[in-house]
């Protein structure tokens, strides 16, 4: 009898080419490939692969791209809760198993979405969801706001800063300042004669 499999929807744009990777049978790895967004410095999931206990693998959803990260199971382990976070793309992976173990991949953004993990006879069957090597038109929305919003973060950085340096400019002129009456009487000194000499 094959296993019952459960839906969840879909978490990030809504552009890309659908992709399934899933067998009847229980997952032995799953690697995943983390890199910064299109036009940001903040990381999201680029690609996913999968090996099956029959020592085949999936093909590649997604690229290549960036740093990887993979989780060998265990025999007989299972996934206890996941979490996949994302807004407009997916941003990372999250999960953990039935022996405290826990696997997180990608960056820090995005929204949670808890995953129903069904009735938890097989750790993961398989993945399905969509990819491409371009962003969903959404995306590339999301990502120029984001991306405008941590611009904007730079100039008020830059504005407290130059706030700053205004602020240590003005008490090394105060310092200055009082040193005034001293320099001004000095002058008087040195000038006083010079200007009696001077003919009527």
């Amino acid at each position: 009898m094959a296993p019952q499999t459960t839906t969840n929807d879909p978490v990030g744009g809504n552009g890309g080419q659908p992709f399934q990777l899933y067998k009847p049978i229980p997952v032995r790895t799953i690697n995943v490939w983390v890199d910064k967004a299109w036009g940001g410095d903040w990381q999201i999931v680029k690609g996913i692969q999968i090996a099956w206990n029959d020592d085949t693998e999936s093909d590649l959803a997604g690229t290549k791209s960036g740093v990887e990260k993979s989780f060998y199971f265990e025999k007989g382990e299972k996934v206890k809760d996941m979490e996949i976070w994302g807004y407009g793309r997916a941003d990372s992976i999250r999960f953990s198993t039935d022996t405290a173990r826990r696997f997180e991949a990608g960056g820090k953004g995005g929204n949670r979405h808890i995953q129903n993990i069904g009735n938890d006879i097989h750790i993961s069957t398989g993945l399905s969801r969509k990819t491409g090597s371009h962003l969903p038109p959404n995306a590339t929305k999301l990502t120029q706001r984001e991306v405008e919003k941590r611009r904007q973060n730079v100039k008020l950085d830059k504005r407290i800063k130059r706030i700053k340096r205004i602020k240590r400019i003005k008490r090394s002129f105060a310092h200055w300042y009082e040193q005034q009456p001293i320099l001004s009487s000095l002058c008087e000194v040195i000038v006083a004669p010079s200007a009696h000499s001077l003919p009527t």
